[in-house]
């Protein structure tokens, strides 16, 4: 009885936990992070960057998203992904990230044709945004 208790501590630890990494359906969350989610990775103030520049958080909450899976799963692979961190006007802080995603579909007749897929971050790493594709 009491390790049934201590693995539902664990799993409510863990539900909670990831729950915080994505508020993109909390109210509000669209208007307070516009800015960010207007920028693209061809924006003036958004850089390329690797995970070592990414705090714990940000990089845990960011390994969350399965982007094949929330495409289709079985449907789509993920290719690629590239972090950008998305700056204030000069350069003094950093606003929130943005992540490409690449993916192909498998039943595609071009097998090599890859599209493009957008997830907004804040300043924490926590989801603003569901994935977009340009």
């Amino acid at each position: 009885m009491k390790s049934i208790f201590i693995i539902a501590c664990i799993l409510a630890v863990a539900s909670v936990a990831s729950a915080t990494c994505d508020v993109s359906e909390l109210p509000g969350t669209a208007k307070e992070f516009k800015s960010v989610m207007r920028a693209s990775e061809q924006s003036e103030n958004v850089v390329a960057i690797g995970t070592e520049s990414l705090s714990t958080a940000a990089q845990r909450c960011m390994n969350e998203i399965d982007i094949a899976f929330e495409l289709g799963d079985g449907y789509y692979d993920e290719v690629s992904q590239q972090i950008y961190a998305i700056y204030n006007s000069d350069f003094e802080e950093v606003q929130g990230y943005l992540i490409v995603y690449g993916a192909t579909y498998t039943e595609a007749e071009d097998q090599d044709h890859v599209e493009y897929y957008r997830v907004y971050f804040n300043a924490l790493g926590q989801r603003v945004s569901k994935y977009g594709d340009y």
